[in-house]
């Protein structure tokens, strides 16, 4: 029904006000009735805000911030399990992770190409290469973006470990929310949720090395020193 200066007009009138030998202007009217009444898809965001909006997010979230992750699972054996961490970054190439996995807390600090794990139940601290940065991963990636609501939505496939990955960041913020994977038959096998931020500057204390660290000699250490 529309409108003509406050009164309602049912569509039916509409049409017969039309001289109906006329069926152009019948399928023009009908062809504009058509669109006001369609819903449209909401518009999917440019490569540039691809590029922008996720290159910031990663940004804070590996410079001078510190923020929890907590990570819902589920195992090989089909049983849900919930790990909990936390990130203190200074940059991307140095950073500090605490994390609890079944009761089991250790602490794994990343320096330049070096890192080390340390097991707080048995004080042990093992040696091994860094991993690439999450910016690097990131940049090797065909990613697809889209939106969740109000959030920005960015898709690829990690091929190492089979897995697509969906990171939902908050695009007025420039935060991460959550990041899900699923595996080839589009299972959710888990979602991790960041929360708790903080972006205050990261003191080197957090990347010392426990007092009384009983270190594991590998080979590995030749490498690294």
């Amino acid at each position: 029904m529309l409108k003509n200066n406050g009164a309602a007009i049912p569509i039916k009138q509409i049409f017969r006000r039309c001289n109906m030998k006329q069926p152009l202007i019948t399928l023009i009217i009908m062809f504009a009735l058509f669109l006001l009444t369609c819903d449209y898809p909401a518009a999917e965001p440019a490569r540039s805000e691809i590029s922008e909006t996720l290159m910031k997010a990663v940004e804070k979230a590996t410079v001078n911030s510190s923020y929890s992750m907590d990570i819902f699972a589920i195992r090989a054996d089909g049983k849900e399990a919930m790990y909990h961490y936390r990130a203190y970054y200074k940059d991307e190439y140095n950073y500090r992770i605490d994390a609890e996995i079944d009761g089991k807390k250790t602490r794994t600090v990343v320096n330049g190409d070096k890192k080390w794990t340390y097991d707080e139940k048995t004080k042990m601290l093992s040696y091994d290469k860094a991993p690439p940065s999450f910016k690097e991963k990131l940049m090797k990636q065909d990613i697809t973006a889209g939106k969740d609501g109000k959030n920005l939505t960015f898709s690829y496939k990690d091929a190492d470990a089979d897995l697509k990955v969906v990171i939902i960041v908050d695009p007025k913020e420039n935060l991460f929310i959550k990041t899900k994977r699923f595996n080839g038959v589009g299972t959710l096998v888990s979602e991790t949720i960041y929360e708790n931020w903080n972006f205050n500057k990261i003191n080197d204390f957090a990347f010392m090395k426990p007092e009384g660290a009983v270190e594991i000699k590998t080979d590995i250490m030749n490498y690294l020193k």
